[in-house]
């Protein structure tokens, strides 16, 4: 993700929208938590416009909650699909 909120078009734009697939995440709640202020932290920095959507596929209960408070949290939506 960091990677995609950092590459820029031709005239210096980087992204509007960012699509962001998932099977889920080994991360204990704290680690969740973390990750997901990193990200914000990323976003703001980088492309403080972006559009996070966030896609779970087959993930646990947990991490969708995850994906579902990054995609809220930045104007997106989150698609779970099992």
């Amino acid at each position: 993700l960091q990677w995609a909120m950092q590459l820029r078009d031709n005239t210096g734009e980087g992204a509007e929208i960012i699509y962001f697939l998932s099977d889920g995440f080994d991360l204990d709640s704290d680690s969740s938590a973390k990750f997901v202020n990193e990200l914000q932290s990323l976003r703001a920095s980088l492309v403080p416009n972006a559009a996070l959507h966030t896609i779970g596929f087959g993930s646990q209960p947990e991490d969708c909650h995850m994906l579902q408070s990054l995609a809220h949290n930045t104007g997106g939506t989150f698609t779970e699909l099992k």
